[in-house]
């Protein structure tokens, strides 16, 4: 090879020297520019992903919430059936008959209540109203009903003295997590209009 070749060659590969170079300078320009330039958009995305991730937390949190409540067996302690005593013993008298779900979480319910409308001196009269009802040994025979939740209801008639028993009973309950409602409306004859009716369904799923 002569002399001007290897001139030639040395002076190509050190133009192509020259533009890696370059070419690495630039790469450098270009990603610090990029870094740079997309630092406040990458950290908006990044807060963003951290609010989303926060709220399906809190999601997931009110979900198992949701599904303890639901497993939960309705109850009442010490304290809480006190409580619904206080606010009921100013109606002392009430007539009531008391109907049931069939099953443990209803019927322990429904001991709790007796014992709360015994101590408010309200007055249970046995279920007389035909269907099917359960015979307790030295307890008032209660109705055996197939309904969901919780209902405190008096016939029309009655709505100006059992009415606002029953209301309370169904606010002071309600105020201790029970989902009590009250009901008033025209009963049928063969139903106890005389008394309040309580009706103690399944837990509302």
């Amino acid at each position: 090879m002569s002399e001007s070749d290897l001139i030639w060659w040395a002076s190509f590969w050190g133009r192509i020297e020259t533009w890696a170079f370059f070419g690495v300078v630039l790469t450098l320009a270009i990603e610090f520019a990029a870094l740079r330039l997309g630092a406040p958009y990458k950290a908006k995305l990044d807060e963003a992903r951290e609010l989303q991730i926060a709220q399906l937390k809190k999601q997931t949190a009110d979900a198992r919430l949701e599904l303890a409540k639901l497993k939960t067996p309705r109850d009442l302690t010490r304290e809480q059936q006190d409580r619904i005593i206080e606010k009921i013993s100013s109606f002392p008298g009430i007539p009531f008959v008391v109907s049931v779900f069939s099953d443990p979480e209803a019927t322990a319910l429904l001991s709790k209540i007796e014992s709360i409308l015994a101590a408010a001196k309200w007055v249970q009269h046995i279920w007389v109203q035909g269907g099917l009802h359960w015979t307790r040994p030295g307890k008032p025979d209660v109705g055996v009903n197939a309904l969901t939740g919780f209902l405190v209801q008096v016939d029309k008639s009655r709505e100006s003295d059992l009415g606002i028993a029953a209301v309370a009973l169904a606010n002071a309950l309600k105020a201790e997590g029970i989902d009590a409602r009250s009901e008033w409306g025209e009963m049928p004859d063969w139903m106890n209009k005389g008394a309040v009716q309580i009706e103690i369904g399944q837990k509302s799923q």
